[in-house]
């Protein structure tokens, strides 16, 4: 199957990334074939904006240049400069989202695209990964969380299983939970994904949606896999994204899982 695919749509986190968080030298080629066949690649994440250039940074000048969507859906950026970035939560969603979170004794970020935030008044223990976080220079202590402007997204490091059930359980009108992978759960608004941000990537570069390859492991990928012209899971993939993929892919990240399905079903040869 070789389809006439003009933009590559990749999330990072064990689908590009490997388990130990690193872009093999067969993903990286792979790319670069991409590259010369005319393929335009871009990445997609949940990653926060700085996070997520660490990767893209990695990659040719080329791809480094293309415009990526990072945050969840809730900015793109090319280069190192952020270019758009969605308005975030309505006052009364967030602040009815807060009222359930301080009920609960979960560790939470608000994300604003360029800066995150963390409340400096929180009691709750931080899992190992927070506190990884909350090391970065984008990531600030506050002590009026409720107060912070244009916040896109709220997202829990949890610790447990038990903590992944509980985030989900903090609900609103117009707001949505799903798993971000990794006990990772984020909460947006329900007008925010990776799909609503790929499509104005698309319109940039005049890419129709069935001209998109798009490949991704868990629920922050599901609407990018269903706007694809070819939506592709990879094997360890969530439930929900497998049984709406077009193709599952055949090998994980950890054994250039990216690279057999760009090989296999988009490169022309």
């Amino acid at each position: 199957m070789k389809s006439d695919i003009r933009l590559l749509a990749l999330d990072l986190d064990n689908t590009l990334l490997n388990s130990e968080k690193k872009i093999s030298e067969a993903n990286q080629h792979i790319l670069k074939q991409c590259e010369r066949e005319g393929i335009r690649v871009v990445t997609a994440s949940g990653r926060f904006f700085h996070s997520q250039l660490s990767f893209t940074d990695q990659l040719s000048t080329k791809i480094q240049n293309n415009w990526h969507v990072c945050n969840g859906g809730a900015g793109i950026y090319a280069g190192h400069e952020l270019i758009w970035r969605e308005h975030g939560f309505k006052a009364d969603v967030f602040e009815a989202l807060l009222k359930q979170i301080r009920k609960t004794s979960l560790f939470y970020f608000v994300d604003t695209v360029s800066k995150v935030y963390y409340d400096h008044t929180l009691t709750a223990m931080p899992s190992q990964r927070a506190q990884q976080v909350m090391r970065n220079p984008y990531v600030y202590r506050t002590t009026c969380i409720d107060n912070i402007k244009a916040p896109v997204r709220i997202i829990f490091y949890c610790r447990n299983e038990k903590e992944v059930a509980a985030a989900h359980q903090i609900q609103t009108k117009g707001a949505v939970a799903y798993d971000g992978g990794d006990k990772i759960v984020e909460i947006a608004p329900k007008s925010l994904n990776k799909a609503q941000a790929l499509a104005r990537v698309c319109t940039h570069y005049g890419i129709l949606p069935e001209q998109v390859a798009a490949i991704g492991d868990d629920e922050n990928d599901l609407q990018m896999i269903k706007m694809a012209g070819i939506g592709i899971a990879m094997c360890h993939s969530s439930e929900g994204l497998i049984k709406n993929a077009d193709i599952i892919g055949a090998y994980d990240c950890d054994h250039d899982g990216v690279a057999e399905i760009v090989k296999r079903y988009i490169l022309s040869k």
